[in-house]
């Protein structure tokens, strides 16, 4: 996540050849009793979920978020990105 404010920059590494950058949307999304889904709770779904694909992971916390949400709009965006990086010693192959 980007701090406006400050500029720092937040995130989760979701394994050792993963990173997932993300909106703070996601953390800040909130359910009708204005609870917000919360950074703990995103870091510890990333973490559950990194050995899995990329498109996966994205899914469940989407799923996840929307759960927390119920029949709220969402207040604000909410954009998630990954990158995996594949190669020598990191499970990957080279041409």
């Amino acid at each position: 996540m980007l701090e406006g404010r400050t500029g720092r920059l937040r995130y989760v590494n979701a394994g050792h050849n993963t990173q997932v950058l993300f909106t703070d949307g996601l953390g800040e999304a909130e359910d009708e009793a204005g609870e917000p889904f919360g950074m703990e709770r995103l870091e510890a779904l990333l973490k559950v979920h990194r050995a899995g694909d990329l498109p996966g992971l994205f899914a469940r916390v989407d799923e996840a978020v929307r759960g927390h949400r119920g029949r709220l709009e969402p207040a604000d965006d909410a954009t998630i990105l990954g990158l995996r990086v594949a190669g020598p010693g990191i499970g990957g192959q080279t041409a």
